[in-house]
């Protein structure tokens, strides 16, 4: 493991903390992959990585390792890549989730943010 960077804001199973978003990523995981590849495009507009989501419907957990090791770098955050093919094998759905809630606190400075009010905060964010 890396000796620079931060911890998750979020932990990898507090996901039902935000209970909309979990349900939909236990439902669909593969669509909150996108979404979260989606979220990291837009809060990193400079990057070209979001390939990683084009890997998730052919290589499932490695795809979605390799979004979380580019959102990691991004956000300096603490892991491997290894780690990371670890909780997406063995809990997909609640990494998904923990990407997305770092994302989103990223880019919007919001905890609380649900799935539900944030198709409009998206519309009216800035593009700084």
């Amino acid at each position: 493991m890396s000796n620079t960077g931060k911890n998750w804001k979020f932990t990898m199973f507090s996901c039902c903390d935000n209970a909309c978003m979990s349900a939909f990523a236990c439902l669909v995981p593969c669509s909150c992959a996108f979404i979260q590849c989606i979220d990291s495009k837009l809060a990193f507009p400079e990057s070209s990585e979001y390939c990683g989501a084009y890997f998730c419907t052919f290589l499932c957990c490695i795809g979605m390792a390799y979004n979380r090791s580019q959102l990691r770098k991004k956000l300096v955050i603490e892991g491997n890549f290894f780690l990371d093919c670890i909780c997406h094998c063995f809990c997909s759905c609640c990494a998904v989730v923990q990407e997305w809630r770092e994302v989103v606190a990223f880019k919007f400075n919001d905890d609380k943010l649900h799935i539900f009010n944030y198709s409009s905060r998206m519309i009216q964010a800035p593009t700084a």
